[in-house]
């Protein structure tokens, strides 16, 4: 379930963060102008060689489209409980399923990691990985803060 949290909260946090950009008028600029972000804070920190950049882009591309796939399975299967017949068992059922699926997903992705970088790139990439999400949820609680003066 903390997983759960944790993976919508790093779906919805960017949304706040960005939804005022300027230039960013729908939800596919915004995807966008966040993955240019993260590419230009991702080639900083982990200090690429052409090569291994577009391996790594390639593969974190994927990554990524097989996790947006799976987000949405967990948002319908949450929205089916907003139905007063909703089956919660079975909606439970596919939470679950989904979430070993993006266990999978990551296992994989670092394995095919390991194929293209060495251990010491992998380290950086976790590491900006978690300082992207932490430059996130400081901007998105700074944002918050404004609004409420």
């Amino acid at each position: 379930m903390r997983n759960l949290l944790l993976i919508v909260f790093m779906v919805c946090a960017p949304l706040a963060l960005f939804a005022d950009e300027p230039g960013c008028k729908s939800k596919e600029e915004w995807r966008e102008y966040v993955y240019a972000q993260k590419r230009v804070f991702f080639n900083e920190q982990i200090k690429f060689t052409q090569t291994e950049a577009a391996a790594f882009w390639s593969l974190y591309d994927r990554l990524s489209a097989d996790l947006r796939r799976s987000h949405r399975n967990v948002r319908a299967a949450m929205k089916a409980g907003d139905d007063a017949s909703a089956d919660y068992g079975e909606i439970v059922r596919r939470i679950n399923a989904e979430e070993n699926v993006q266990d999978s997903l990551h296992s994989a992705f670092r394995v095919e990691l390991g194929k293209i970088l060495p251990a010491e790139k992998i380290y950086r990439y976790m590491k900006a990985e978690d300082a992207f999400k932490q430059l996130l949820i400081k901007d998105v609680d700074s944002k918050e803060r404004k609004g409420k003066k």
